[in-house]
């Protein structure tokens, strides 16, 4: 009986107690959600089953995905009402962002970003910049049914 406790008991216990251990440390790498918590947890938990969603999480705090939602640009009122733009006219150098948690931001973006967005390039993905403002990585179109026939 002492060797089923010593060989069977004690190691199931102290599995058991770190996978406890695990996911409550999980839980608090989720909640925090923060870049370096992520890492100290793949750090201390290198064969994790979270393993693969902390590096998911540590790109997507990096470098987040979202939807343009704004640009900024005028056009003339004949344009408008005959719906053919034949210009944009860009009011700022920034566009807004919907991330996929749902927050909004602002990014910085060129002409041309802003141009491949309205010809609906609308997936972005960002970057901080040296400044530590979000600004343009890349654009994407949206999938569509045809995108996804071909």
């Amino acid at each position: 009986m002492k060797k089923f406790i010593l060989y069977f008991i004690i190691p199931t216990m102290l599995l058991l107690s770190n996978c406890s251990s695990e996911s409550s440390d999980w839980e608090n790498a989720r909640t925090r959600n923060d870049v370096q918590t992520y890492e100290q947890f793949i750090e201390d938990y290198p064969l994790s089953v979270y393993k693969d969603s902390a590096n998911f999480k540590i790109k997507e705090i990096i470098n987040p995905t979202g939807v343009v939602i704004s640009v900024p640009v005028s056009f003339s009122l004949s344009e408008a009402i005959s719906g053919k733009v034949d210009q944009f006219n860009f009011t700022g150098n920034t566009i807004t962002v919907k991330l996929s948690n749902g927050n909004e931001i602002e990014a910085l973006a060129t002409k041309e970003e802003m141009e491949e967005a309205l010809k609906g390039k609308s997936i972005v993905t960002l970057k901080r910049s040296r400044d530590n403002q979000w600004e343009v990585l890349k654009l994407e179109g949206s999938k569509t049914k045809s995108d996804t026939i071909k």
